[in-house]
């Protein structure tokens, strides 16, 4: 459940998570494009490769324009005001998308929470 460790905070007990906002606070839930309903044909993925073993990888090296992106913000475009016209966008996701790829990684878009380990 997304907004399962919030709820910490208000249930209170052993569990209460002081760093979870309280209960007034409200509380902004981003949403990602998925395949099946994508934007302009994009969709959000993180890079993984098929669970085989205790396999890691190393986290690829990206390279994206610096005019739309700065490199201590990679999650983010530049500036709250950017705004993009969807080919560009596209593009940029294209070219993000080959290099994952090309890294010989797989585009993930779902899994399931691992379960928890115990101290």
């Amino acid at each position: 459940m997304t907004g399962g460790p919030l709820t910490a905070h208000a249930e209170g007990g052993e569990k209460a998570n002081a760093t979870c906002a309280p209960p007034t606070t409200d509380l902004r839930l981003y949403r990602g494009a998925t395949p099946s309903h994508s934007v302009h044909g994009m969709f959000s993925f993180f890079p993984t490769i098929p669970a085989e073993g205790n396999a890691r990888f190393a986290r690829p090296v990206i390279s994206l324009p610096a005019k739309h992106f700065t490199a201590e913000s990679w999650q983010a475009a530049k500036g709250t005001t950017c705004h993009l016209d969807n080919d560009t966008l596209r593009g940029l996701w294209d070219s993000l998308v080959k290099q994952v790829l090309d890294a010989g990684l797989f585009l993930g878009t779902y899994a399931e929470m691992p379960p928890r380990r115990e101290e």
